[in-house]
């Protein structure tokens, strides 16, 4: 089983020690939206993951699940928007 970008958006939230209710509220959003992002039922734009990622702290999470996956540009090409925001960051840490 491969690790998906829904594995890690529990993950990060997980080491918050925050409940799905817990972020939802943080993050403005229903509870059921972030248990369907965190199931693959919907998928996260980048907006929201950069939400996701600076409301758990999770920064060190997303860089190494970045570099750990064998499809980096799978992983990057598959959340809507990311490519375009992520592409001066890489150029930085290449």
């Amino acid at each position: 089983m491969e690790f998906e970008i829904r594995d890690l958006l529990k993950e990060m939230r997980l080491k918050a020690k925050l409940t799905q209710k817990e972020l939802a509220m943080k993050m403005g959003m229903d509870r059921t939206t972030v248990s369907k992002f965190e199931t693959g039922t919907y998928t996260i734009a980048a907006a929201d993951l950069f939400r996701w990622v600076k409301t758990t702290d999770g920064q060190d999470q997303l860089i190494n699940f970045m570099y750990s996956t064998q499809i980096i540009t799978d992983a990057i090409t598959s959340v809507p928007g990311l490519v375009g925001l992520l592409s001066p960051v890489l150029r930085l840490i290449a």
